[in-house]
Formats: C-alpha cells, sequence, structure tokens
C-alpha cells in the first residue's frame, strides 16, 4: 500500500448553500495551499453546482466527487439526466445520488420497511445506475451508515447479491463503492482483517472483547463481502473520513488528536490499493451545523476591509504582507547530525498531511509564507533566522520537541490557523 497526494482532499460543507464567487475567492486558495486533489460537495437534485465553480476547481487540479443527498426514490430521471448531462459537460466523472440507504431518515417515511427494501432499492437504483455508464461515468453506489438502522454489512451483502443476479453485466463490472471511513474515537487499526479475523462480530450485538465494521478499517470488512458475491474486490470512493462527526470526542483537542493519529496511519501504511481518494470530513461547516465543532477550518465572517489610501485606515500589519504571500503555511526543516531525518519525518507527517502544510528547507521560501513552523532546536536553526522572517511579517512557531504527542496536538493547532479566513479553527 501506498499514499498519493493526490489522493488526499476535503469534504467541503455538510449542505448546499456556498457556491457563490464569495465562497470561491475564499476556499480556493485555502484549498490550494492545503494541496487538496479531490473535494466532495453535496448537491440538490433541483439544482446544480454552478459550472463556473466546478471549472475553477478543476483547473487547480481538484476532483470534485458530485454527491445528491435527496431522500432516496424521490427524483424522477428526467432531474438524474440533466443533472448529470451537466456535470459531465463540465468535466466530472464521479455524482453520486442518495445517501445512507441503510437509514431510515432517508427514506420517505411511508417507504421504510426491511420487507422487500433492497429489492425496492435496486430497482430505484437501477435506472441510475444505467445512466452513470451511458454517461462515461462510474456507476457508483452511495455511501452507507457504518452500522445503521439496517446493519450495513447485511444490506451491503444483500444488495450486491441481488445486483449480481439481476443487473447487467456491464454495469457490475465498473461498479464502485462509496464509503465514510472514521475512527468513531477508535484506534485505526479497529476491526482490522474483517470477519475472518472477528468471527464472532454480530449485527448490533458483538460479544465484549471483539471488533466490527464500524471504525477505520471499514473498507476491509466491505472487500471481503465484495470477494465472496463477486469474485473480486471493487473500486471506493471516500466520500468522507477522518476522526469523524462524533460523540465519542469530548473535545476538540481530542478530536484534533484523532485526526493527526489518521494522517499519520495514512502517511506510515497508505491506502489499499482499490481506495481511490481520501476526503478528510468537514472543511467548513455553518456555525450551528452538528459537526461545527469537527470542521478543518473555521468559515470567514464577512468584514469591512479598510482602504489602505485612507490615512485614517487602521491595517494590521500581518494581514497586509498575508495579502502579498503566495504560501500559507510553510514547515522549514534542517537536519543535524543529531537527528534522524526519517524519525524526523514520521513524527512531523500527521499534521503536515493533515493541514496540507508547503515543507522545504529553505529560508527564502519561507520568507514567502504567511506562517512558518521551524522544526529544530536552536543550534539547527538560530535565532536570527526566527528575526529574519518576523522582519518579513512572517508569523513563526518553534518546535524543538517534535517526537512527542503534545507536539501533534500543538502543531495542528498552530497549523490550522487559517490567515486566509481571519479566523483560528478554536
Amino acid at each position: 500500500m501506498s499514499l498519493s497526494q493526490q489522493q488526499l482532499g476535503f469534504h467541503y460543507y455538510p449542505d448546499t448553500d456556498h457556491y457563490s464567487d464569495s465562497d470561491l475567492n475564499t476556499w480556493l486558495p485555502i484549498l490550494e495551499s492545503a494541496g487538496a486533489s479531490w473535494l466532495t460537495l453535496q448537491a440538490k437534485g433541483s439544482k446544480n453546482i454552478p459550472e463556473h465553480f466546478l471549472a475553477a476547481l478543476k483547473a487547480s487540479g481538484i476532483q470534485p466527487i458530485i454527491h445528491i443527498c435527496e431522500p432516496i426514490g424521490s427524483l424522477r430521471m428526467a432531474q438524474v439526466y440533466t443533472a448529470l448531462k451537466t456535470y459531465a459537460d463540465a468535466g466530472v466523472n464521479y455524482v453520486l445520488f442518495y445517501d445512507r440507504p441503510n437509514m431510515r431518515a432517508s427514506w420517505p417515511a411511508s417507504t421504510w420497511s426491511h420487507e422487500s427494501l433492497i429489492s425496492r432499492y435496486v430497482d430505484g437504483l437501477l435506472p441510475i445506475l444505467e445512466a452513470q455508464l451511458e454517461m462515461g461515468m462510474l456507476p457508483t453506489l452511495p455511501p452507507l451508515e457504518p452500522g445503521g438502522d439496517y446493519w450495513d454489512t447485511a444490506f451491503l451483502e444483500s444488495l450486491l447479491a441481488l445486483m449480481q443476479k439481476s443487473v447487467d453485466a456491464a454495469i457490475m463490472d465498473k461498479l464502485t463503492l462509496s464509503i465514510y471511513m472514521w475512527t468513531y474515537g477508535r484506534p485505526v487499526d479497529w476491526g482490522q482483517g474483517g470477519q475472518v479475523a472477528w468471527p464472532d462480530a454480530r449485527p448490533y450485538r458483538s460479544p465484549m472483547g471483539s471488533q466490527d465494521q464500524r471504525g477505520f478499517q471499514i473498507n476491509e470488512w466491505y472487500q471481503e463481502i465484495a470477494r465472496k458475491i463477486l469474485g473480486r474486490t471493487l473500486p471506493v470512493l471516500v466520500v468522507g473520513g477522518g476522526a469523524g462527526p462524533s460523540e465519542a470526542y469530548a473535545t476538540t483537542e481530542a478530536r484534533q488528536l484523532g485526526n493527526n493519529e489518521v494522517a499519520r496511519h495514512l502517511a506510515q501504511e497508505g491506502l489499499p490499493e482499490e481506495i481511490l481518494n481520501f476526503n478528510f470530513y468537514p472543511l467548513a461547516t455553518a456555525e450551528n451545523h452538528q459537526d461545527y465543532p469537527a470542521a478543518w477550518y473555521i468559515a470567514p465572517v464577512e468584514k469591512v476591509v479598510p482602504d489602505p489610501s485612507d490615512e485614517h485606515a487602521v491595517v494590521a500589519p500581518l494581514e497586509a504582507q498575508a495579502q502579498k504571500k503566495g504560501i500559507e503555511h510553510y514547515v522549514l526543516l534542517g537536519f543535524s547530525n543529531r537527528m534522524n531525518g526519517l524519525d524526523v519525518w514520521n513524527a512531523i507527517a500527521p499534521p503536515i498531511m493533515s493541514t496540507r502544510a508547503t515543507v522545504g528547507f529553505s529560508l527564502e521560501e519561507a520568507k514567502q509564507a504567511v506562517r512558518v513552523s521551524i522544526v529544530g532546536d536552536y543550534d539547527t536553526f538560530p535565532a536570527m533566522i526566527e528575526d529574519q522572517l518576523r522582519a518579513n511579517g512572517t508569523e513563526t512557531e518553534r518546535f524543538e520537541k517534535w517526537d512527542t504527542d503534545e507536539f501533534l496536538l500543538a502543531a495542528s493547532t498552530w497549523a490550522t490557523k487559517s490567515t486566509a479566513t481571519g479566523v483560528e479553527d478554536e
């Protein structure tokens, strides 16, 4: 397994209200600075995401995943075809319809029933899969809720078994899964090995000491089912992942550490070959959203920018410098004979990956950044280095003890302070 920067990205707002020019101007520089290559975008079935918004993402090398989260069965095929045609013309390769079909809340109230639920679901989903294939897109199953009202592994097994019998081979040959890949506050190796490794795991009631699919290794459980039913693994899109929108975290700091642990795991272990991407959830949310504490960035508040030509206007020196700088966050590394380069990288990789910082060894490059994390002691980087950076209008933070858990939290907190949005991730 290996990990490429081209596999990493974010889940954008978990709503459909942030596709204005102002939103694009705010978030595209942040996504570019973070090195994001993928972005999950929620959309309505009746209103497409503006083409210029998608074009700007594509021009920046960011692959959109459009997720249309309407109640299951509520979309007319005319809406489906219109959406697929519009997004295909915009160069989008992945459009998902519906969300968490194993949850009661995802269905119109009168249609939820375990009896024939899978059959009715396939009947409604099949025309959509056919339309995706017709438009040159991968026919993709929407993500399930880990666990869920209808246990997700049981739902997936019944679904694939029915599709194998009744769905055209052209669709099955290109069938793709999408998943939510959370830790839920558990270790990243929770559930590793799938049902084979945890034979006592049962829907709704795993015995004490057993593990199940409700963790970061959920893909292993799903692929085990795919191999059982289809005889092969399936490609996977990670719509949202990381520590997760979970009550398992009592504080924002604990959630940050959870995401750092995910980033460390990704840096060291990579992703299985069948997983196409990994989108951390969420980039940002509205302040009143239930997942607001999990957001990677705090959404900016509209504010009046003073006119520099006004002699009475006050412009903060750092803000003025930030407008001229091309790098949001730079990690300045320096190795000495007393530092093992591999050890340093293994220690700092999680906060670097989770915040998509620019990494290098150049003081001149660092001067082009709004903020610089200096990793090294005063023998490696004398105090005058900090003086030069600050004189250049750059904020600095030094990390001498880079191999501790305290470093992970401190570095993540420092790195997620976004001068691009003007606020700090509390």
